[in-house]
């Protein structure tokens, strides 16, 4: 069967009025507020679940908190709790909070399988080398989420075979789940014309633009020659970075401060000019929504899922990643007209309002839920 693109849901008010049946559980590799990437969505969807059930779900959690192998052990405790709150009936469903994990449902006697949902995130997803298991386990949900419009036509592509397929566009954490204090160490000012990159730097994921801003980076100083560049967080491809920002000669322009804990990272986008990511293989891109939470405009890629957040022209710029020139430019634009700069951050910051506040991903997980997981009239 051809998978059919659905659009983004939201709390419409006849979805409104649908009940969800009690009793869902979370499936996920790590609640660890260090995770980043799937570790935030696993996060944001435990709170909204929480929120709509009353209590917090039921919680199967592998362990995992980075790239490190999974002990037997481990593996063997979260099936066993999988299987164990299925097969005695103590839940009524689970939501997996990506394709990985959801494997292990396969696992379980088809007798006692709860229906389930996946969510799906990048290029774990789209991969055109999903392998059977996978693609089973997609096959056999009840709902298949995407995390952005972007990766919903990625995944219907690369598989066409694959049932339908919806759109729950994340959100940013509430207020509440952020520390307020930042390390006194912590530099958080780098000059008022700082571009700033978040995301993990990994050998096995040069994809977020790190390599493509320091090609453009000179043609930036040349018109700018206080910019600055700050790249953070952390990963086994820091120092061939480093050694390159070196190599390219950009000296003191160029910081890496490593990981910044959640407090520390807002004040570093508060104080600077532009956010810039033109990534490649971004199946959301959560920092974007920092940096229109923070007001300041977002450069992007027209390669991957900004778009789908980016509204060019209006709160940010979208450009193709490979162009350096067109990098270059469209940063050093940003940087020498201020007053576009301001208004494209303004513009951001109204639209993370309208659309990516925890209320608004609340209510439409609570539509998707509401019609793959209904109540019926003994859960009234």
């Amino acid at each position: 069967m051809k998978s059919t693109l659905l659009p983004p849901t939201v709390a419409a008010p006849d979805v409104a009025e649908m009940r969800i049946a009690p009793r869902g559980a979370l499936a996920t590799a790590t609640l660890a507020p260090s995770g980043d990437g799937i570790a935030y969505a696993a996060r944001l969807l435990h709170r909204a679940m929480s929120d709509l059930g009353g209590r917090e779900p039921p919680l199967i959690e592998l362990g995992v908190t980075g790239a490190e192998p999974v002990a037997m052990r481990m593996r063997v405790q979260f099936f066993a709790k999988l299987a164990r709150l299925q097969t005695l009936r103590q839940v009524n469903w689970v939501v997996f909070t990506h394709v990985g994990i959801a494997r292990a449902q396969l696992k379980v006697p088809r007798q006692f399988r709860r229906p389930y949902a996946v969510f799906l995130h990048g290029i774990e997803s789209w991969s055109a080398t999903l392998d059977a298991e996978r693609r089973a386990v997609l096959r056999g949900a009840r709902a298949r989420i995407a995390i952005s419009q972007h990766t919903a036509r990625r995944v219907a592509a690369a598989h066409p075979d694959l049932p339908p397929i919806d759109t729950c566009l994340l959100a940013l954490l509430p207020d509440d789940e952020h520390p307020d204090r930042i390390p006194a160490d912590v530099r958080v000012d780098y000059g008022p014309h700082a571009v700033v990159i978040v995301g993990r730097m990994a050998t096995t994921e040069r994809y977020k633009g790190h390599d493509q801003l320091m090609l453009a980076w000179q043609r930036v100083l040349a018109q700018v020659p206080d910019a600055s560049l700050v790249m953070v967080g952390r990963g086994d491809d820091v120092e061939r970075i480093r050694a390159k920002a070196a190599a390219l000669g950009l000296g003191r322009t160029v910081h890496l401060p490593g990981y910044l804990p959640d407090a520390a990272l807002r004040a570093v986008l508060r104080h600077a000019a532009v956010f810039a990511m033109p990534s490649r293989g971004e199946g959301f891109g959560l920092v974007y929504l920092e940096a229109m939470r923070a007001g300041i405009p977002c450069l992007g890629s027209r390669d991957d899922a900004a778009a789908d957040l980016i509204v060019d022209g209006e709160t940010g710029l979208l450009v193709p990643r490979q162009d350096t020139d067109a990098i270059a430019g469209a940063i050093a634009r940003l940087l020498t007209d201020e007053p576009m700069r301001l208004r494209l951050g303004e513009a951001g910051r109204r639209r993370y309002e309208n659309v990516f506040t925890y209320p608004r991903f609340r209510a439409r997980l609570a539509g998707l839920l509401a019609r793959a997981f209904p109540a019926t009239d003994r859960d009234r």
